[in-house]
């Protein structure tokens, strides 16, 4: 998961380095990455690459993690309710607990993303705005929280749902993975 994510990250940050510059900008994405070709070459489309990493790492990881834990512990203290209706609560209650945690241990990594995407801004510069100003950390959570909570519950109960409907339990994904790890290693 930390290579793909990583690797996600790497093949999507020249887009997000047009689409950041381009809400800042107003202009037109093509007219976006043109400038940022001028001002700083294809380099300039991955100036971002090291924050974007260190933020979606963190993101995904907690994300899977914390949604893991959460639905486990969820399904330990309400055994009788795995196999009912109720279940695809489960999977909203451990998503929203997962989006919030997740965004929590990435949102240091956004604030200096977004600081470092700003005009002329560099990554030194925005972990320096953040050493000057550390309240900084704490500007746009609380909207970040809300979004990642209802993001990520709808993301894992959509997962469970369609996993239900094609009947596919968590043991036969396991398998398959399992099956696609023997045939990396041959």
């Amino acid at each position: 998961t930390v290579m793909a994510t990583a690797f996600v990250a790497c093949a999507l940050c020249p887009f997000e380095a047009v689409r950041v510059n381009s809400v800042r900008s107003g202009k037109s994405s093509l007219e976006t990455f043109r400038a940022v070709l001028a001002r700083g070459g294809p380099m300039a489309l991955f100036e971002a690459l090291p924050a974007s990493v260190c933020k979606e790492v963190p993101y995904v990881v907690a994300k899977i993690i914390t949604f893991d834990r959460a639905s486990a512990a969820l399904l330990a203290a309400f055994p009788d309710v795995a196999d009912t209706s109720l279940s695809g609560t489960f999977s909203l209650a451990a998503g929203a607990v997962a989006g919030i945690v997740a965004v929590i241990a990435s949102h240091p990594a956004d604030v200096v993303f977004t600081q470092s995407s700003r005009d002329g801004g560099t990554l030194a510069g925005a972990i320096s705005d953040v050493r000057n100003a550390p309240e900084l950390l704490l500007q746009g959570l609380a909207p970040r929280i809300l979004f990642g909570a209802v993001l990520v519950a709808l993301q894992f109960y959509l997962y469970t749902q369609l996993r239900s409907i094609l009947g596919v339990s968590k043991a036969e994904l396991t398998l398959v993975w399992d099956a696609l790890t023997v045939l990396k290693t041959q």
